[in-house]
């Protein structure tokens, strides 16, 4: 099959555009991925060390009263 007759022809038109959305879409899905992997650690890191740590601090509670 000729490129010419490839073009004209109405066969391989849904492929190439299905091919050029999935592209993008590929491409849109990896910007974003690389634009988060950054916060998404110092996030994962953040809960990782309140998981862990013994102590429940918050500013809400309030001191035992001692007698």
């Amino acid at each position: 099959m000729r490129v010419a007759q490839f073009i004209w022809r109405q066969d391989g038109v849904v492929t190439v555009d299905w091919v050029v959305l999935l592209g993008a879409l590929t491409v849109a899905g990896l910007l974003v991925l690389s634009m988060m992997t950054g916060s998404l650690g110092d996030h994962s890191t953040t809960v990782a060390s309140e998981l862990q740590d013994p102590h429940f601090n918050t500013t809400w509670t309030l001191p035992a009263e001692s007698d």
